[in-house]
């Protein structure tokens, strides 16, 4: 198991510290997303576009990482 997580870190071009920080930054981003949904699924009039941005930011932010970009076009493909 130890071997698979150095390789993902080394596919990555990551440190253990700076992934552990951007996964729970990602983490963290999307449970705020969770709950602007669930907000503006009750009230429409609230939050109209905060899940879509914050998508598309996080969206954007995978893209600069090389082995994202191979598993996005991988489902683009699809």
């Amino acid at each position: 198991m130890l071997k698979i997580a150095k390789e993902h870190l080394r596919n990555s071009k990551m440190t253990y510290l700076f992934h552990l920080t951007h996964s729970l930054q990602n983490g963290w981003k999307c449970l705020v997303i969770f709950f602007s949904s669930v907000i503006h699924a009750f009230f429409p009039m609230f939050l109209k576009q905060h899940a879509a941005r914050g998508i598309v930011e996080i969206y954007n932010d995978m893209k600069k990482h090389a082995h994202l970009r191979k598993m996005i076009k991988q489902q683009d493909k699809k």
